[in-house]
């Protein structure tokens, strides 16, 4: 049984760094732009960059639960 979930295990890392990456990417305007005091741009920026995130959490279960079902 611990062989089994092994795969998904692997896979939920996976897709659980490259969602820290992609957000990391994302974030660094708004990051940028309340180091430079622009904070109102910041806030609408970081809003932004929620709703592109937000629907990405999901679509990550959807493929770690998929693929883990797989084996």
């Amino acid at each position: 049984m611990l062989l089994a979930e092994a795969p998904s295990v692997g896979l939920a890392l996976g897709v659980g760094i490259s969602l820290l990456i992609v957000g990391l990417i994302l974030f660094l305007p708004t990051i940028a732009l309340g180091i430079a005091e622009y904070s109102t741009a910041a806030i609408a920026r970081g809003l932004v960059t929620a709703l592109i995130l937000i629907p990405l959490f999901p679509v990550a279960r959807g493929a770690v639960g998929t693929f883990s079902h797989a084996y």
